[in-house]
């Protein structure tokens, strides 16, 4: 399904997105990342950040601006952080 044009390819692109973010948190509460960082950068269109905080259910219905970014701190197995800026 994922491939063609339009906002599937948005949809595809942010939940894999996801799915690494998740795993990558699930890793490092773990303790089996390795090798273990402190840091992860993930990159996106503005589509992809918009996606990607619907998703979370965090989206206040206004259009990212350009630059923005958002800050996700892993701090412990029940608990996330979501600052979007």
């Amino acid at each position: 399904m994922c491939g063609g044009t339009g906002g599937i390819d948005v949809l595809c692109e942010t939940g894999n997105l996801v799915r690494q973010i998740l795993e990558h948190m699930r890793m490092k509460i773990e303790g089996s990342l390795k090798p273990d960082r402190e840091l992860f950068a993930y990159g996106g269109q503005d589509t992809i950040l918009l996606a990607l905080l619907a998703a979370m259910n965090v989206w206040d219905g206004d259009f990212p601006r350009f630059p923005s970014c958002l800050l996700l701190n892993c701090g412990s197995a029940n608990t996330m952080s979501t600052s979007p800026r």
